[in-house]
């Protein structure tokens, strides 16, 4: 049956719904809601969308808007009318929703680039995440664990500085019946522990945006 076309009128209040495709997360966490929020407000300047009230769930997004044209609806953020931020999450007190919440960007990027540099993650160090995807979960997790005990042996002997974690299941641990797990290095030069050898059905993703 086909759907029925989106009813929008100007300057009338809407509530609009988005979820995440076939029922996966629409955020990775909460760090992600906040990029997600400063994207909602800047289509909202452009669109002269005023948003009133909008909940982040984890596989869907409720916003309640009024455009300032028909064509505008789809596009929310935060117009010329001032709104009302709803924030719904897991952990309130997660520095990316205070920084959010007070408005203050400075004390998030001060935070987050001293968490970096305890850990050795990006700017400080460099990381590496494989994921290896085959159609049957413990082939998947044994290649997995076979890859990651090569690269802690290869690093024990070159008396390299990297640190290897896993294996662990991908976030979204099965992707077009494929099963996922991840090995994660950490260290000045990770890379160079890989002479090479990493093709499919690995995937290599040099200081990934996310390691989940």
């Amino acid at each position: 049956m086909a759907r029925l076309a989106r009813l929008a009128v100007a300057d009338h209040a809407h509530l609009v719904l988005l979820r995440g495709h076939s029922g996966q997360p629409v955020f990775r966490d909460d760090v992600d809601r906040a990029a997600f929020l400063s994207a909602l407000q800047h289509a909202c300047h452009v669109e002269r969308v005023a948003l009133h009230a909008y909940s982040l769930l984890d596989d869907h997004v409720w916003l309640l808007c009024t455009p300032a044209s028909a064509q505008a609806v789809g596009r929310a953020g935060r117009g010329e009318r001032a709104g009302l931020a709803i924030i719904q999450s897991y952990q309130p007190d997660h520095p990316a929703i205070r920084a959010v919440e007070l408005g203050d960007a400075a004390a998030f990027y001060d935070a987050e680039l001293a968490l970096r540099e305890r850990f050795g993650s990006p700017p400080f160090g460099r990381l590496v995440k494989l994921t290896v995807a085959l159609p049957d979960r413990d082939a998947a997790e044994r290649t997995a664990g076979e890859m990651a005990d090569r690269l802690r042996a290869r690093a024990s002997e070159r008396g390299a500085r990297v640190a290897v974690a896993g294996p662990a299941p991908a976030y979204i641990a099965r992707r077009r019946d494929r099963w996922r797990f991840n090995v994660v290095l950490r260290g000045d030069d990770p890379a160079s522990l890989l002479d090479g050898e990493v093709g499919a059905p690995w995937s290599v993703d040099v200081d990934p945006e996310s390691l989940l």
